[in-house]
């Protein structure tokens, strides 16, 4: 395999390292194919509900919360402190996550759908929140500053049970990764179709074409899901405002509730 693609692979949360050393719980194929998609599609459209309700505040793409942090030793923006909250928030979901997860797996219990659950309540209390705060909330007001950490919070969550309870899946919010891996795979693949990626070893070839198709029917689907989400949330938004988000709530617990009669 390339280097760029090995690294790659590795940076992607350590699809090869970490993520095979966790137990992959009994649910059926079918539901580990639709569901990591559908996370994503949440993703994207909690994503934009709260780019839109709070002027460019991003839930769950943390990147854009360092730049913020950056950019405000020159220049202070319209609520500055959520997006700064959005680091050390999305970390905090992320733990409780794991910890979760981690308790529910030494009580030999399946965390599937407790996880989704958790996901599912912290979603519809951003909502909350953000109804309570009424038509003019902004990420300044304390209701809309508590939203926002909500948000920061759910999507943290969502993030790591992604990593941890889908095995061989990928980010369902880090679409730069996501991107710059299809790019990377694709790259591979043609080579490897040409004969160009291990010139004189077929055998060879002919792994890496097969790696990157199954690992581009992965990333795919999860980066069409969030486009999907945020095109349907920008919609919803405009039509309804935060009630929006009942979409993304019922999506994971009905999602909670298939996970519950595992196949």
């Amino acid at each position: 395999m390339p280097v760029g693609s090995g690294n790659l692979d590795q940076a992607n949360w350590g699809l090869d390292v970490t993520i095979t050393t966790r137990q992959s719980d009994d649910h059926d194929e079918v539901f580990r194919l639709v569901i990591p998609p559908m996370l994503s599609f949440v993703s994207g459209f909690v994503d934009t509900t709260g780019f839109l309700g709070f002027s460019g505040l991003l839930t769950s793409q943390v990147t854009g919360s360092f730049v913020a942090a950056g950019a405000a030793f020159v220049r202070p923006e319209p609520g500055l402190a959520a997006k700064l909250l959005a680091i050390p928030m999305f970390m905090v979901g992320a733990v409780f996550m794991t910890l979760l997860v981690a308790r529910l797996r030494r009580r030999k219990s399946d965390p599937m759908p407790a996880a989704l659950v958790m996901v599912a309540v912290l979603i519809g209390l951003f909502l909350a929140a953000a109804v309570v705060g009424g038509e003019f909330i902004t990420a300044e007001t304390p209701m809309g500053l508590t939203a926002a950490i909500l948000a920061f919070v759910a999507m943290g969550s969502q993030s790591a049970l992604v990593r941890g309870l889908f095995k061989g899946s990928v980010p369902a919010n880090f679409m730069t990764g996501n991107v710059t891996q299809v790019a990377v795979e694709t790259t591979d693949l043609v080579l490897a179709r040409l004969g160009l990626l291990h010139v004189g070893d077929q055998d060879a070839d002919a792994a890496r074409v097969k790696a990157a198709g199954a690992q581009l029917k992965i990333l795919i689907p999860m980066i069409v899901s969030f486009l999907i989400g945020a095109m349907i949330s920008a919609h919803a938004f405009i039509a309804v405002g935060f009630w929006s988000l009942l979409l993304a709530t019922g999506l994971v617990i009905a999602a909670a509730l298939w996970s519950s009669h595992k196949g």
